[in-house]
């Protein structure tokens, strides 16, 4: 990120140009306004760890969708857990969200994130995973993350 201040910071200016060169715009740094666009992944299996995100750079979590089963139910204790394998070691690690899935059996969800606590290092995962998945069911998994 660069920062400029005081009378420095009326010279900068972000400049931009096309594939030519030409210039289109050339705004003071002071005016510029940066946008973060939410990343959403998608991933699909039978398998117990429905997704791992680790970007590789700080990012805030904005939310979580996880879609399992063809509609029929679920078996009891198949719970999906959402947990911070932290960077700093197993002793930071937390579980963010759990829920048992086969009681009753639930096969739709929506996990809202994005509040001030939602933050997390280069360094961290987030681990999306089943306890168990006795009927073999297919599932979806949608992460949405912002790098910052």
């Amino acid at each position: 990120m660069v920062q400029a201040t005081g009378p420095l910071q009326s010279r900068v200016h972000a400049k931009l140009v096309d594939n030519e060169g030409n210039l289109i715009s050339d705004t003071p740094f002071s005016q510029l306004q940066l946008k973060r666009v939410p990343l959403h992944l998608n991933s699909t299996g039978t398998g117990l760890t429905l997704r791992t995100l680790a970007p590789g750079a700080a990012f805030k979590l904005l939310g979580i969708k996880v879609h399992i089963g063809t509609g029929a139910p679920l078996a009891a204790a198949e719970t999906l857990t959402v947990t911070l394998d932290s960077g700093e070691g197993a002793a930071y690690d937390v579980v963010l969200f759990t829920l048992d899935m086969g009681t009753p059996s639930i096969n739709d969800v929506v996990i809202p994130f994005g509040g001030e606590d939602d933050f997390y290092q280069a360094d961290d995962a987030i681990v999306i995973a089943l306890s168990a998945n006795a009927g073999g069911d297919t599932w979806g998994c949608e992460t949405i993350h912002e790098l910052v």
